[in-house]
């Protein structure tokens, strides 16, 4: 009887993981992106000349939408898949952040949308770990520069990254 109660466990303990990830990826991680691509628009609002974010938002538009006809990952759309533009007046360039799911994982880059230039990405299998698979910062964007380095968590991809989407 022990036996049957102790299998009984293992599979309700198996029940509510399988369910909790799956609210993960299905409600949470996606309601969490789009609020967080929402927020960070709205902070731009009131940041900027008008009409050069205007313009930056349909290059940006443009530049995801032909990354995502030209990605072999990105077969088909996942909740995950959005992109942020922000027209950096001191740089004078125009920046888009985007995502895209593959497979259980997500990837993201910060590259320049007019010249397409990349200057950082990342990559895991599984969101909610520390560790990417790979994470790349190319400081000049440009991905053959010997000054590119290896980052090793979502954090100092955020940290590299939220210069370029702010100012």
């Amino acid at each position: 009887m022990k036996e049957n109660w102790f299998k009984i466990v293992i599979v309700l303990a198996v029940l509510i993981v399988a369910i909790s990830v799956s609210y993960y990826f299905v409600i949470y991680f996606p309601k969490y992106k789009e609020e967080q691509f929402v927020e960070q628009k709205n902070q731009r609002a009131d940041s900027g000349n008008f009409s050069n974010q205007e313009q930056c938002a349909k290059d940006s538009t443009d530049f995801f939408n032909k990354w995502m006809k030209g990605s072999i990952e990105s077969v088909s759309e996942s909740a995950s898949d959005g992109y942020i533009s922000h027209f950096n007046q001191s740089l004078n360039k125009c920046f888009i952040e985007f995502s895209n799911g593959i497979g259980n994982g997500v990837f993201y880059e910060l590259a320049d949308s007019v010249a397409g230039t990349e200057y950082a990405e990342i990559k895991w299998d599984m969101p909610n770990e520390d560790n990417p698979n790979w994470c790349t910062i190319y400081p000049n964007g440009n991905i053959t520069d010997s000054i590119s380095k290896n980052c090793s968590s979502k954090m100092e991809f955020d940290n590299f990254v939220k210069p370029y989407m702010t100012n």
